[in-house]
């Protein structure tokens, strides 16, 4: 079993069927192994040589470091009881296939500082620091059993966090399992949402922003500007008719608020991250014009309409203008985007395909694909998120990361962390 400081192999290197690229398959154990979520330079250190994941094992949770060229890991915490992260038991509606754990352990909301060298994690509903090199651990928000904390993020200079809370769901504080969403238990008055920024060398969380009724579940500082905040803001008050858009920008001195909306005319993003340059936002989303492929069935020749989602993607720049959108009315699978370093690129896992990662370039009025490997991970395989691919690049441009789940026959679902040489 792993401790503290614990350092082994078990990596494996095989050739994509596809591009014969290069993988390495950095785990080959536990119930899970996760990588911090699609945000921009939050999973690799500044030189691309490590990359942080989390992963269960043994009934214990931790945050590990790869190193990439080599696949040696190293244990940064020590593991803990307890599986999930506290927020995976939040918001889950009635229809939910369950849970991997029970929100005590680590997984979720963590990211890697990456000059610093310094990893940001959930544990239960503190905020805590991992330098991962020295293994010097402390804590960063003692946190409120009736806050439940999203996605963090580290400002470019690398002096603060970020972190978004919301309320709690009574039903974790009185310790019964989740059967209903937040907002089936509380009123939009109720539904306070607040953004913390607390200094990485130590201090006092400031609360920096407070709102009602609109949640928050990721918050990303732009790379090249510590005082402009990328929010995906749901607004409890409005209906879906009623949205201008689902991104934000927050210019955090003034509290000037700038919607990024699409060119689509559903303005629900669904997701979306910085450019590597600051100077743009990769998004996408549902589209309006979602399309429908008609049929006739064998018996009789009565024609039926066979729904297909339909997506957008599209890059914004600072200003709200939009760059480039692309509208793929009979695109129809779940997925992901991810900003690529030094290339006029979306990287994305899903949308067209369902099994492939893939870059679409926007470069030009016409969408350009270029398949860069097979990620082989099914959605459906795990409860929660731990099948979603949440693709990355390294600083470098030499590397992209990823979590599969593939489907499997007869083992029970579980993801592993990959990483392609690009």
């Amino acid at each position: 079993m792993a401790v503290k400081g614990s350092t082994w192999n078990e990596s494996e290197i095989f050739q994509d069927p596809v591009t014969l690229r290069s993988v390495r398959r950095v785990t080959t154990t536990g119930q899970y192994n996760n990588t911090p979520t699609y945000h921009t330079n939050t999973a690799f250190t500044a030189d691309g040589e490590y990359v942080i994941f989390a992963s269960a094992r043994h009934g214990r949770s931790a945050v590990y470091r790869c190193r990439v060229e080599t696949g040696e890991i190293t244990c940064l915490t020590e593991p803990v009881p307890g599986l999930g992260s506290r927020g995976e038991l939040h918001g889950l509606s009635p229809l939910s296939r369950g849970l991997i754990g029970d929100g005590r352990g680590i997984c979720g909301s963590f990211l890697v500082a990456p000059v610093s060298r310094t990893a940001i994690f959930g544990r239960g509903n503190e905020i805590r620091l991992v330098h991962i090199d020295t293994l010097d651990e402390r804590v960063l928000i003692a946190g409120e059993e009736e806050r439940i904390y999203g996605v963090a993020s580290v400002d470019p200079d690398e002096t603060h966090v970020l972190v978004v809370s919301g309320p709690a769901h009574p039903q974790i504080l009185a310790g019964e399992r989740v059967t209903g969403t937040l907002g089936e238990c509380l009123p939009p008055e109720s539904r306070v949402y607040r953004l913390h920024k607390v200094p990485l060398d130590g201090g006092e969380p400031e609360i920096i922003r407070e709102e009602i009724g609109v949640s928050m579940g990721h918050c990303q500082y732009c790379p090249t500007d510590p005082d402009l905040l990328l929010m995906d803001r749901n607004d409890s008050n409005l209906s879906r008719e009623e949205y201008v858009s689902r991104l934000w920008l927050l210019r955090i001195s003034s509290g000037e608020l700038t919607p990024l909306a699409p060119r689509d005319e559903n303005p629900f993003q669904i997701h979306a991250t910085w450019s590597w340059d600051g100077r743009y936002v990769v998004y996408h989303g549902e589209s309006a014009h979602g399309g429908y492929h008609p049929a006739a069935e064998a018996n009789g020749g009565i024609e039926v309409r066979d729904f297909r989602r339909g997506w957008y993607i599209g890059v914004i720049g600072r200003d709200a203008r939009v760059l480039r959108e692309y509208c793929f009315p009979m695109a129809r699978y779940y997925g992901h985007v991810a900003a690529m370093k030094d290339r006029p690129a979306v990287i994305l896992d899903g949308n067209l395909f369902p099994d492939m990662l893939y870059w679409l370039y926007y470069d030009a009025e016409a969408p350009r694909i270029e398949i860069i490997a097979r990620h082989d991970s099914d959605i459906t395989t795990m409860p929660g998120q731990y099948g979603h691919v949440h693709q990355q690049c390294d600083p470098t441009g030499r590397y992209i990361v990823f979590n599969s789940a593939p489907l499997r026959f007869i083992d029970r679902g579980r993801s592993d962390v990959y990483v392609v040489k690009v």
